[in-house]
C-alpha cells in the first residue's frame, strides 16, 4: 500500500497558521512493499501546481497569498507499485496587514523593584454577540508571557506564549479559533506576567530587559453569517488589575495563588495605552509552541520530617508544574510546595543548594471545599517535592510533563544496560531542556538559550526528534541578534552541520 504521511506547511500538520509568504511544504511515501521509488510527484495550491522530485522543503511559488485566508495543498505521487494523494489545509495570519489594536497596560503601574517579578496583569472585556457566528479568530501577543480564558475556560493548549524571541526583532503572536466558544455574553480575560521580557532572567536575576512593564496587543476578528464583520480591539475600553489569585509569578521562585481571590470580585480600571522602548516586527508564531505531554504520578517515600512535612518522589528528573486536586480544604489554609532534583543524603529533604537561589516553590491559598490548581507562569526542574500545610490523604498530585511541540522519531537499543540506561537519560534530558528554547538546565537561576550547548548537541537531537521547527525558530532569533553582520556562530561552522545551517 502506499500512502503519503505528514504533508507539513511549515512544520506543522494541523492547526496551521503562517505569516510566511512563501510557506514551505515537507511530506513522506510510505509503503509495506518493497523496492519503491516515486516516478513523479505533483504539489498544487492556490493555482500553483508543480512537478517536484524533492519531497522536502518544497517552497510554494504561486500566486500571492492573502491574509486571514484558508488554502489547501494538494499532493498527488505516482510511483512504480501505485499512486496515492493526500491534502492540507492552512490559513494565514495578518502577513503585512497593520494591526488595529493598540498597545495596552495599567498605565497606573510603576515596576521598579530590582530583581523581582511584576505584579500580574489581569485584562477584562465583556463581548456580547447578537448575530449567528461564521468565523471567530483571536488574534494576541503580549510583552510577558499570557495566557487567555473565555468565560472562565482556558484557551488554547499553549504555555508561555508568545514565546521567547529576539524581541527588539521579532516579536511572536498566536491565533486562538473562537467560533465554536462564544456565548450571547462572555467575558475574556488575558493575564500576562513577566516572564522572560519584564520579569527577573538569568542568575543576576536582572529584570524589564525588554519592557519597563507588561503589555497586552490583541484583535478579536469576527464574521458573521450575513456577511458583515467586526473587529474588537485592545484600547482603552479593556479594563486592567493588578489584584487578580495570581499574586506572584516568575521562572525561578515559582508561583503564589490566592484562591479565596474571585476575578468577578476583584477592582478593575480602565487600561491604557503603552508605547513600547523596542519596535519588534509582529509575526505569526513560527516555533514549537511548548504543551504538555504526559502526567505523572508520584510516592510518597518520607513522611517523618518536622512541620509536617512530606516527601514526594516521581521517580525521575523532568521539567514541568504540579497539578493539583485538594479536598476538605479551609478558607485560608496554605499549602507550600517546593522542588528538587535531588535529597540530601543525612536528612531526606530536598537538596536546593544547586539552584543557585531559585526557590522552585508553589504557595496556594486555598478557599472553602474542594478545589483544583495547576501553574501557568511558571515551570520547575525537579524529581522530588515537599509538601506542607495539608496531610496526603486530602490532596492528590500529578505532575505535567512540559516540553516543546516536538516528535521523537530516532530509536537506539543496545544488548547493556547500562547504554541503554544512558540514552534514556539522554532523551529525558532533551525533553526538559526544549523549553521554547533550548535552554542549559531546567531548575537553576539559569534556563538561558546558550549557543554553545545547543550546537554541540544538535547532532544527538536531530537523529532523536524533529526539531527542524525548533531550531528554525531559534537560529532566526540567533541570526537577528548577530546584528547587521547577521553571521552565524563559530560553533556551528566548526562542527560542519549542514542541517542547521540550512535552516537559516
Amino acid at each position: 500500500m502506499i500512502k503519503i504521511k505528514k504533508l507539513m506547511v511549515d512544520g506543522l500538520e494541523k492547526d496551521i497558521y503562517t505569516d510566511s509568504k512563501n510557506p514551505q511544504f515537507t511530506f513522506y511515501v510510505e509503503s509495506d512493499e518493497n523496492e519503491v521509488f516515486v516516478e513523479k510527484a505533483i504539489i498544487e495550491c492556490n493555482g500553483w501546481k508543480e512537478e517536484v522530485r524533492d519531497l522536502l522543503n518544497l517552497f510554494y511559488a504561486g500566486p500571492e497569498l492573502k491574509p486571514e485566508t484558508v488554502y489547501e495543498v494538494k499532493v498527488e505521487v505516482k510511483t512504480n507499485k501505485g499512486d496515492a494523494s493526500e491534502s492540507v489545509k492552512f490559513e494565514t495570519g495578518l502577513l503585512d496587514k497593520p494591526w488595529k489594536a493598540s498597545w495596552i497596560t495599567d498605565g497606573e503601574y510603576v515596576f521598579e523593584e530590582k530583581g523581582a517579578s511584576p505584579k500580574v496583569m489581569v485584562f477584562r472585556r465583556p463581548i456580547e454577540i447578537s448575530k449567528k457566528i461564521k468565523r471567530a479568530k483571536l488574534f494576541a501577543t503580549a510583552m510577558g508571557i499570557y495566557e487567555v480564558t473565555l468565560n472562565g475556560k482556558k484557551v488554547g493548549n499553549k504555555y508561555f506564549a508568545p514565546g521567547f524571541t529576539s524581541y527588539p526583532t521579532n516579536l511572536q503572536y498566536q491565533i486562538y479559533d473562537l467560533k465554536d466558544e462564544l456565548l450571547e455574553k462572555n467575558e475574556l480575560l488575558i493575564e500576562v506576567a513577566g516572564g522572560w521580557a519584564v520579569g527577573p532572567f538569568i542568575w543576576s536575576r536582572i529584570n524589564k530587559v525588554y519592557a519597563d512593564r507588561q503589555a497586552l496587543l490583541c484583535e478579536l476578528h469576527l464574521t458573521y453569517e450575513d456577511g458583515t464583520e467586526e473587529i474588537i480591539a485592545s484600547d482603552e475600553k479593556f479594563d486592567v488589575s493588578l489584584e487578580g489569585p495570581v499574586v506572584d509569578a516568575e521562572w525561578y521562585n515559582g508561583e503564589i495563588y490566592d484562591a479565596t481571590i474571585e476575578y468577578s470580585e476583584i477592582k478593575y480600571h480602565k487600561a491604557s495605552l503603552e508605547r513600547l522602548k523596542i519596535n519588534p516586527k509582529i509575526v505569526c508564531d513560527y516555533g514549537a509552541d511548548v504543551v504538555a505531554h504526559q502526567e505523572m504520578t508520584p510516592k510518597l517515600i518520607d513522611d517523618s520530617l518536622e512541620g509536617p512535612k512530606y516527601i514526594y518522589d516521581f521517580g525521575q528528573n523532568f521539567a514541568g508544574v504540579l497539578s493539583l486536586k485538594i479536598k476538605n480544604a479551609k478558607l485560608g489554609q496554605k499549602i507550600t510546595i517546593k522542588h528538587a532534583e535531588i535529597l540530601v543524603p543525612d536528612t531526606g529533604d530536598l537538596n536546593t543548594d544547586f539552584l543557585k537561589g531559585a526557590k522552585q516553590e508553589l504557595v496556594y491559598v486555598c478557599k472553602e471545599g474542594n478545589q483544583e490548581y495547576s501553574p501557568r507562569f511558571t515551570y520547575m526542574g525537579f524529581r522530588y517535592i515537599s509538601l506542607e500545610g495539608i496531610e496526603p490523604e486530602n490532596i492528590e498530585i500529578k505532575a505535567i510533563v512540559l516540553y516543546s511541540d516536538i516528535e521523537e522519531i530516532g530509536h537506539f537499543e543496545s544488548s547493556n544496560p547500562l547504554i541503554n540506561r544512558l540514552n534514556e537519560n539522554i532523551m529525558r534530558s532533551s525533553r526538559s531542556n526544549f523549553m521554547d528554547i533550548p535552554t542549559d538546565c531546567p531548575q537553576r537561576a539559569e534556563r538561558m538559550g546558550r549557543t554553545g550547548d545547543i550546537s554541540v548537541f544538535s547532532p544527538v537531537a536531530l537523529f532523536n526528534f524533529d526539531i527542524s521547527r525548533f531550531l528554525n525558530k531559534w537560529l532566526k532569533d540567533v541570526k537577528a541578534e548577530q546584528g547587521k553582520g547577521g553571521g552565524i556562530p563559530i560553533q556551528f561552522l566548526i562542527m560542519g552541520m549542514d542541517s542547521l545551517k540550512l535552516c537559516l
